[in-house]
């Protein structure tokens, strides 16, 4: 006997999705203790934010490893919010004056930071 499946219904695999984000994953859910404020921080900066986006399965975003899906529109969508959840994080652990600067995907971000 197998079960019904509705379109609400996810299992452990969509969990493992980069694409997949959690309805209580919003801005203050990736929260970096120490803010990006130039060269001095960068280092402990980034390194927080990987492990930071590795808990959330998001790495591969800022790595350009996670691409736009261009053959799903719901994929394709998906992905776009995700990245702008993602440059959200970012905006929020970074100065101020270094959040002003940051306008494009997460990837060219994350290397215009570098």
């Amino acid at each position: 006997m197998s079960a019904k499946c509705n379109k609400n219904d996810f299992g452990y695999s969509d969990l493992q999705n980069p694409l997949f984000l959690h309805p209580f994953e919003g801005l203050g859910a990736l929260s970096i203790q120490d803010k990006l404020i130039g060269a001095r921080n960068h280092r402990s900066w980034r390194r927080n934010m990987e492990i930071g986006l590795t808990t959330k399965r998001k790495l591969g975003f800022v790595q350009g490893i996670v691409l736009r899906p261009t053959d799903d529109p719901s994929k394709s969508e998906m992905w776009h919010t995700c990245n702008s959840m993602i440059i959200a994080w970012i905006t929020n652990s970074v100065s101020d004056s270094i959040g002003k600067s940051i306008l494009n995907s997460a990837r060219e971000n994350w290397l215009q930071l570098e």
